[in-house]
Protein backbone atom coordinates (compact mmCIF):
# COMPACT_ATOMS: atom_id res chain seq x y z
CA UNK A 1 0.00 0.00 0.00
CA UNK A 2 2.52 2.69 0.80
CA UNK A 3 4.31 1.86 -2.81
CA UNK A 4 0.70 3.22 -4.09
CA UNK A 5 0.77 6.14 -2.00
CA UNK A 6 4.30 7.08 -3.52
CA UNK A 7 3.26 6.13 -7.07
CA UNK A 8 -0.22 9.03 -6.12
CA UNK A 9 2.76 11.43 -4.99
CA UNK A 10 4.78 11.03 -7.79
CA UNK A 11 1.59 11.34 -9.76
CA UNK A 12 0.53 14.54 -7.80
CA UNK A 13 3.86 16.19 -9.50
CA UNK A 14 2.57 15.99 -13.01
CA UNK A 15 -0.04 18.69 -12.04
CA UNK A 16 2.57 20.48 -10.08
CA UNK A 17 4.88 20.43 -13.16
CA UNK A 18 1.99 21.35 -15.44
CA UNK A 19 0.91 24.35 -12.80
CA UNK A 20 -2.41 22.48 -11.88
CA UNK A 21 -1.64 23.40 -8.15
CA UNK A 22 -5.33 23.00 -6.84
CA UNK A 23 -5.02 19.42 -8.42
CA UNK A 24 -1.80 18.70 -7.05
CA UNK A 25 -2.55 19.64 -3.82
CA UNK A 26 -5.76 17.62 -3.99
CA UNK A 27 -3.90 14.89 -4.28
CA UNK A 28 -1.36 15.37 -1.84
CA UNK A 29 -4.20 15.71 0.65
CA UNK A 30 -5.90 12.61 -0.59
CA UNK A 31 -2.48 10.50 -0.02
CA UNK A 32 -1.94 11.98 3.37
CA UNK A 33 -5.48 11.39 4.52
CA UNK A 34 -4.66 7.43 2.93
CA UNK A 35 -1.90 7.08 4.67
CA UNK A 36 -2.98 7.91 7.83
CA UNK A 37 -6.06 6.25 7.93
CA UNK A 38 -4.46 2.83 6.23
CA UNK A 39 -0.92 2.41 6.02
CA UNK A 40 0.81 4.19 8.97
CA UNK A 41 1.34 1.86 12.09
CA UNK A 42 3.41 2.11 15.76
CA UNK A 43 5.59 -0.63 13.96
CA UNK A 44 6.13 1.35 10.43
CA UNK A 45 5.76 5.08 11.34
CA UNK A 46 6.26 6.09 7.69
CA UNK A 47 8.58 8.66 8.37
CA UNK A 48 10.03 8.52 4.57
CA UNK A 49 6.33 8.72 2.91
CA UNK A 50 5.53 11.79 5.01
CA UNK A 51 8.90 13.43 4.35
CA UNK A 52 8.59 12.86 0.60
CA UNK A 53 4.74 14.14 1.16
CA UNK A 54 5.51 16.99 3.40
CA UNK A 55 8.43 17.69 0.83
CA UNK A 56 5.58 17.84 -2.18
CA UNK A 57 2.54 19.41 -0.14
CA UNK A 58 5.77 22.00 0.25
CA UNK A 59 6.95 23.31 -3.28
CA UNK A 60 3.29 23.25 -4.20
CA UNK A 61 2.40 25.53 -1.20
CA UNK A 62 5.65 27.76 -2.53
CA UNK A 63 4.63 27.77 -5.98
CA UNK A 64 1.34 29.27 -5.02
CA UNK A 65 3.05 31.98 -3.15
CA UNK A 66 2.31 30.97 0.32
CA UNK A 67 5.85 30.68 2.46
CA UNK A 68 4.48 30.74 5.78
CA UNK A 69 2.87 27.08 4.75
CA UNK A 70 5.64 26.08 2.71
CA UNK A 71 8.41 26.68 5.19
CA UNK A 72 6.35 24.49 7.74
CA UNK A 73 5.86 21.70 5.51
CA UNK A 74 9.42 21.59 4.76
CA UNK A 75 10.26 21.52 8.44
CA UNK A 76 7.93 18.88 8.83
CA UNK A 77 9.93 17.25 6.10
CA UNK A 78 12.94 17.83 8.21
CA UNK A 79 11.83 16.74 10.84
CA UNK A 80 10.57 12.96 9.33
CA UNK A 81 13.90 12.72 7.81
CA UNK A 82 15.27 12.57 11.55
CA UNK A 83 12.79 10.73 12.85
CA UNK A 84 13.79 8.32 10.57
CA UNK A 85 17.07 8.28 11.49
CA UNK A 86 16.03 8.12 14.55
CA UNK A 87 13.75 4.95 14.68
CA UNK A 88 16.61 3.29 12.27
CA UNK A 89 19.10 3.79 15.03
CA UNK A 90 16.60 2.02 17.12
CA UNK A 91 15.99 -1.05 14.88
CA UNK A 92 17.90 -4.40 15.55
CA UNK A 93 21.11 -4.36 13.71
CA UNK A 94 21.67 -7.04 11.13
CA UNK A 95 24.87 -8.98 10.17
CA UNK A 96 25.91 -7.90 7.07
CA UNK A 97 29.57 -8.49 5.01
CA UNK A 98 29.93 -4.55 5.58
CA UNK A 99 29.66 -4.42 9.13
CA UNK A 100 30.30 -7.80 10.70
CA UNK A 101 29.17 -9.30 13.74
CA UNK A 102 29.73 -6.80 15.96
CA UNK A 103 28.09 -3.84 13.63
CA UNK A 104 30.88 -1.76 13.71
CA UNK A 105 32.14 -1.02 10.22
CA UNK A 106 35.75 -1.76 9.69
CA UNK A 107 36.93 2.26 9.42
CA UNK A 108 35.84 1.27 13.04
CA UNK A 109 32.93 4.31 13.09
CA UNK A 110 29.53 2.74 14.40
CA UNK A 111 27.11 1.54 11.55
CA UNK A 112 25.13 4.07 9.90
CA UNK A 113 21.84 3.47 8.07
CA UNK A 114 22.43 4.80 4.42
CA UNK A 115 25.79 3.30 3.73
CA UNK A 116 29.43 4.05 3.94
CA UNK A 117 29.97 7.58 5.52
CA UNK A 118 26.28 8.56 5.24
CA UNK A 119 25.04 10.02 8.22
CA UNK A 120 21.47 12.04 7.93
CA UNK A 121 20.92 13.57 11.28
CA UNK A 122 24.94 15.39 10.44
CA UNK A 123 23.99 16.16 7.18
CA UNK A 124 20.54 18.37 8.00
CA UNK A 125 22.62 19.98 11.32
CA UNK A 126 25.49 20.72 8.99
CA UNK A 127 24.33 24.60 8.29
CA UNK A 128 22.00 27.25 9.89
CA UNK A 129 19.30 26.07 8.28
CA UNK A 130 19.09 22.97 9.03
CA UNK A 131 19.10 21.89 5.44
CA UNK A 132 21.70 19.77 3.65
CA UNK A 133 23.57 21.42 1.39
CA UNK A 134 27.13 20.42 -1.00
CA UNK A 135 30.02 20.18 0.88
CA UNK A 136 28.28 19.26 4.24
CA UNK A 137 29.98 16.65 6.25
CA UNK A 138 28.34 13.37 5.03
CA UNK A 139 29.06 11.46 8.58
CA UNK A 140 30.04 11.34 12.02
CA UNK A 141 33.95 11.60 12.88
Amino acid sequence: MKEKVWLVIHYSKSFYRANDLPQAERIVEKCADVLKRFVETQDDPCHRTWGYLEYTRGQIRRQRLDYDRSTDAMQACLWHARAKLEWFEDQPQQETPRNGPSGARKNGRGPTPFGAGACLGHRLDSNDAGIAQRGAPLCCK
